[in-house]
């Protein structure tokens, strides 16, 4: 089945960042308005992207799980939820 990306912004980031570490689960990506320069080191996104890496997706059932297990290390609800959405569609 083909899985599909549109993103935009910071998530257009995260998308592109998402599509070169786990190319297994993105057949194409769009990104939006987003400049392809080098912005300075954010630690949320960094630890945003660390916590996303521990998630073991082999042993979560449902997006309730994946949330109640993002959520140990995205404070802010908005970023769950985009981050669900890169997992879930």
């Amino acid at each position: 089945m083909p899985k599909y990306d549109l993103s935009f912004e910071q998530g257009g980031k995260f998308a592109m960042h998402f599509a070169t570490t786990y190319p297994e689960y993105v057949d194409k990506l769009i990104i939006v308005d987003v400049a392809p320069i080098k912005y300075p080191e954010r630690t949320s996104i960094r630890k945003y992207i660390n916590g996303m890496k521990t998630m073991d997706l082999s042993t979560i059932h449902s997006r309730k799980e994946a949330d109640q297990v993002a959520s140990a290390f995205i404070p802010v609800r908005i970023i769950t939820v985009l981050v669900l959405w890169c997992i879930y569609g």
